[in-house]
């Protein structure tokens, strides 16, 4: 059923039994108002009311294939008017083929303005309602298609992060793999190696699903083999998770970028062993994680654009909807970046 009335929760039972309800209070109230017999006030009822349906299915369906614009009070008078007024016609019409007394014409005459009040009344309160409930359809649909554009947004602007970031870890390793390819032949392909199943796993991570930190934490590992190839035993990491965290949600590929900052600023222009450190405690409704690396402040190391940062810290307002969960510091010669990440 694709009726107006179902699609507003209504069955037709429930519409029967409100009619029949309708139909016996009228005619008693058409019996008592003129003095008619139970018999006729409930045939009178009865065609009344036969017709006054029709006429308010004519106006709730005729406003679904059109709607009115400008002035919408006087369109609802205007259109309960004249339906109230062919409900009198064909009313009167009815009545008249089976009047015959005197006093049958009297009540005919009566009678008409009581059935055009309310025909009057019931088909401007249909139209009325049916055109707010019109409007709150077109909120809904135009509230649903700018959710979906904002998605979209969202999704693509999520994307295209996405594929800025990949390039700056993938340029490096490629160089890397250059630099072992004649040296280090069996490293080089190590590197390929551990390359591609990183790469594999990012492509088809999705950025808009919420992975395991566990998951995370197996890119982590899988772009910390191929960052050891690297640096070899000068990269030594320090990763403090406890077992009660590992299946709380983040977004895919989060601290790659932070790992990857973190070795560059660590081990270039140094040669000696650095260790990174990740950790993650449970704080309330939120994870914090930390990652830190030691750097030297007198070190002349190329700082970059920070891009990094800066493209997790919108991932993060994109998915969440905060400007406050990531944070940085440097103390004693330790640059710490904290993301807090919470329970979603």
């Amino acid at each position: 059923m694709n009726s107006t009335y179902h699609n507003q929760g209504f069955k037709w039972w429930q519409l029967l039994i409100v009619a029949g309800l309708w139909t016996v209070f009228y005619a008693l109230l058409l019996q008592e108002t003129f003095a008619l017999n139970i018999s006729t006030a409930f045939k009178e009822s009865a065609g009344t009311n036969i017709v006054l349906a029709i006429s308010l299915l004519i106006s709730i369906r005729g406003l679904q294939y059109y709607q009115p614009s400008g002035d919408k009070v006087f369109v609802i008078l205007f259109a309960a008017g004249v339906l109230s007024a062919l409900v009198i016609t064909i009313d009167r019409y009815i009545f008249s083929l089976f009047a015959t007394a005197a006093s049958e014409i009297v009540y005919l005459e009566r009678s008409m303005m009581l059935h055009g009040g309310i025909a009057f009344l019931t088909n401007a309160a249909a139209i009325s309602l049916s055109m707010q409930s019109n409007q709150f359809k077109e909120i809904e649909d135009a509230n649903e298609k700018s959710e979906q554009t904002l998605r979209v947004a969202k999704e693509a602007e999520l994307m295209d992060l996405r594929h800025q970031l990949q390039p700056h870890f993938l340029f490096n390793s490629l160089n890397s793999i250059n630099a072992l390819i004649k040296s280090q032949p069996e490293k080089a392909r190590e590197m390929i190696f551990q390359l591609s199943a990183f790469l594999r796993g990012s492509i088809r991570s999705d950025q808009t699903t919420l992975v395991s930190l566990k998951q995370e934490m197996e890119y982590i590992n899988l772009y910390l083999a191929i960052e050891t190839v690297r640096f070899g035993h000068r990269l030594q990491t320090k990763i403090s998770f406890p077992d009660d965290v590992l299946d709380r949600k983040l977004p895919p590929l989060l601290l790659q970028p932070l790992v990857e900052n973190a070795i560059k600023f660590g081990l270039y222009g140094t040669t000696s062993n650095v260790e990174i450190s990740i950790n993650a405690i449970p704080k309330e409704n939120e994870l914090y994680i930390s990652i830190s690396n030691p750097f030297d402040s007198d070190a002349d190391i190329q700082k970059g654009t920070g891009f990094g940062l800066v493209s997790i810290e919108r991932r993060l307002n994109l998915i969440y909807g905060r400007n406050d969960l990531i944070s940085k510091e440097a103390v004693d010669n330790q640059f710490t970046v904290t993301l807090k990440i919470p329970n979603k």
